[in-house]
């Protein structure tokens, strides 16, 4: 039987393979974060934290090995620790760059102190 969930990660067309959610937005929120910038897909960010955890996965092609742990025949389950890592959506913003929302209005800004 065929999943209605695909992996949310940009550009990402594995079929046929372990999906994992989001975690949990007010538990680890950190972490949550790093989940939804991995994926490059900005129709995330429309979406209710509660709306992404029941509704939006990503696959094991976006975890090491090491972030994985077996559960049965054909199952796995992430560490609490793991984020994706591999083959994630590369931003062409250097990571130190973010956009800051200051009255209505887009500012760039390094936020880095470098």
């Amino acid at each position: 039987m065929k999943s209605n969930y695909h992996c949310a990660v940009k550009d990402c067309k594995r079929e046929f393979c372990a999906l994992h959610r989001f975690p949990k937005f007010n538990e680890q929120p950190e972490r949550f974060r790093l989940f939804v910038e991995a994926t490059g897909n900005d129709n995330l960010k429309k979406l209710t934290p509660r709306k992404i955890y029941d509704r939006i996965r990503i696959c094991n092609n976006h975890f090491k090995l090491e972030d994985m742990r077996r559960v049965g025949d054909n199952r796995f389950a992430l560490f609490r620790h793991a984020v994706p890592s591999v083959n994630i959506y590369e931003s062409k913003t250097p990571a130190f760059w973010v956009y800051q929302f200051l009255e209505g209005s887009n500012v760039l800004e390094d936020v880095s102190g470098k």
